[in-house]
């Protein structure tokens, strides 16, 4: 505790999303050790404002006992898609260390039936603060070290999302641009809920590759794209296919010799 500066603690304390922009540009080794040294009541404050996968990898690195605690303080908005980006084996070992309801309620929400968007869905998407500058945004993009999808999510300091991002946008825009100028703010959300064949139906395929996925909170939890779609629909419409031609073969089979006995009564 001594060695970190009393100022650098009111910082944290009072200015808990601006730390979290700072933290961000630093290795998840280096956050998390911070984390351990602060106490938990501040430290919370701003690994909620962390952005997800950033999050996710410096819970990574925390002691399991003090990764547990850190989520127990977490609202359910800010601990469910940091759940989501971790490994079983780790989700089990941090489900072990919370409250059973707290556990419960958290593995539910994990759970999707097969035919919902919630179970298809890209739980990982690209998310940039709003308030970036293109600059920055750019820096973002470089330390997520990942592959850039067609489209961004701006969103706010609550996690909520503001607007769509073209993020081809961002290589022919000034660094000093604000993000906010090159979001769409008129666009559709898909539910994580609705069933993989009504979203295929959705009119807004015309305008957008990528959708963003929100819980029933409105809550950015992932992004669906129309490719990946397209082939999940086709892979069960295959497997539909594969078990009704076994059906039809199995009862041609079954039935042949009552037939063929028939015909020569």
């Amino acid at each position: 505790m001594e060695s970190i500066p009393k100022i650098s603690l009111h910082f944290i304390d009072q200015r808990p999303k601006e730390a979290a922009r700072v933290l961000e540009k630093l290795t998840p080794e280096i956050t998390a050790a911070l984390l351990e040294q602060v106490p938990i009541s501040v430290g919370v404050k701003c690994f909620e404002k962390l952005l997800p996968e950033y999050a996710a990898r410096c819970l990574k690195k925390l002691p399991l006992n003090l990764a547990a605690t850190y989520l127990k303080e977490f609202s359910s908005a800010s601990c469910l898609p940091l759940i989501r980006l971790i490994s079983e084996e780790k989700k089990e070992a941090f489900f072990a260390q919370l409250p059973e309801g707290q556990a419960q309620k958290l593995a539910n929400q994990l759970t999707y039936p097969k035919n919902l968007v919630g179970s298809l869905m890209n739980s990982s998407p690209i998310e940039i603060p709003y308030d970036l500058t293109i600059g920055e945004a750019r820096k973002l993009l470089r330390r997520m070290a990942r592959k850039i999808e067609p489209i961004g999510f701006a969103i706010d300091e609550e996690s909520s999302l503001c607007g769509l991002v073209y993020l081809a946008n961002f290589a022919i825009s000034k660094d000093s641009l604000p993000i906010q100028k090159l979001i769409i703010e008129d666009f559709p959300k898909i539910s994580d809920r609705l069933t993989l064949k009504k979203a295929k139906n959705l009119p807004d395929w015309n305008r957008f590759e990528v959708l963003p996925v929100v819980d029933k909170n409105g809550k950015l939890i992932g992004s669906l794209s129309q490719n990946q779609l397209h082939h999940a629909l086709f892979q069960i419409e295959d497997k539909k296919g594969d078990k009704n031609l076994f059906i039809k073969v199995f009862n041609l089979i079954k039935n042949f010799p009552l037939k063929l006995v028939r015909k020569f009564k």
